[in-house]
């Protein structure tokens, strides 16, 4: 799956209501494992498909308007609203390269960090882009006033 915003949107909203960088990047951090651990989106297409990277590129295009909306408004603590929206969606990146390797035909040992992180990803459907719709309508719904802060 590609859940960017679904990581990214909930990372603002935890600098929102925990001002504090000590606890807030922590959170944001934390609160990317625990949303993987839900049923969330995945198709079944390669990361080699056209399919894959529209999908990819929309979903972090929606995550850039939702920090782009942070910086805007500019609500109280909105430059760690923001960081914590980067630091909840970042460990996907650690997937880049097991992508790299895929597209160009490689085959990487998994190693216990992707062991793991796959493991804690146990319920990526095709079908979990509702759960992830009606996960994101909540999210919005407490994000959008407190831009207005």
């Amino acid at each position: 799956g590609v859940p960017a915003t679904n990581h990214t949107a909930p990372g603002a909203l935890i600098a929102a209501f925990l001002p504090n960088p000590l606890f807030a990047i922590p959170a944001a951090l934390a609160s990317h494992l625990v949303l993987d651990m839900l049923p969330h989106y995945s198709g079944k297409e390669s990361h080699t498909e056209r399919k894959f990277f529209y999908v990819l590129g929309s979903d972090a295009a929606v995550a850039s308007i939702i920090l782009m909306l942070v910086f805007v408004a500019q609500p109280s603590h909105w430059l760690l609203m923001i960081t914590c929206g980067v630091v909840a969606a970042s460990p996907d990146l650690l997937w880049l390269p097991y992508w790299i390797a895929e597209l160009k035909g490689q085959t990487r040992l998994p190693s216990r960090l992707y062991g793991f992180l796959g493991r804690i990803q146990w319920c990526e459907r095709p079908w979990g882009w509702i759960p992830e719709t009606v996960y994101f309508g909540g999210v919005l719904y407490l994000l959008v006033p407190a831009l207005a802060r």
